[in-house]
């Protein structure tokens, strides 16, 4: 029986899918990229990825509050926003609007495959996404 690998789409004109897409493919993940939130709001209906990475601060002719309020209206998998924004208004809106989580770039990779692991463990509860340290002993 084939099961498929659990699939991001990657919402994002800029840096943020070339920065991500190989370390999550090392996770274990398939990757679907989209440049604009027209394009990512047709990929995730048509594919239904596990989750979205969306990248907030994309020109174009909606917002990503916008878009992240369209893709919630009807899908249920989990948001991670993104952006160069720290501003605590445009956070508490996003997370209103349904996205589940969110983080401000520059950020971590390691922090970022946290929270795509900690939502993946909600989103599919029955599938393992735990990343356990190395353990150095003294001796």
């Amino acid at each position: 029986m084939y099961a498929r690998k659990p699939c991001i789409l990657v919402i994002s004109a800029g840096q943020l899918y070339r920065r991500v897409r190989e370390v999550l493919r090392e996770e274990g993940f398939d990757v679907l990229k989209a440049p604009s939130y027209s394009r990512g709001i047709a990929l995730a209906y048509r594919y239904r990825p596990e989750l979205i990475l969306l990248d907030m601060d994309i020109t174009g002719t909606i917002s990503g509050l916008d878009c992240c309020t369209l893709l919630r209206q009807s899908l249920s998998m989990p948001i991670l926003a993104l952006s160069v924004v720290a501003d605590i208004q445009k956070k508490v809106r996003t997370l209103d609007v349904g996205a589940d989580d969110y983080l401000v770039e520059p950020c971590g990779i390691d922090e970022l495959l946290a929270r795509v692991r900690a939502l993946m463990r909600r989103a599919l509860p029955e599938q393992k996404f735990f990343h356990y340290p190395t353990v150095c002993s003294s001796s």
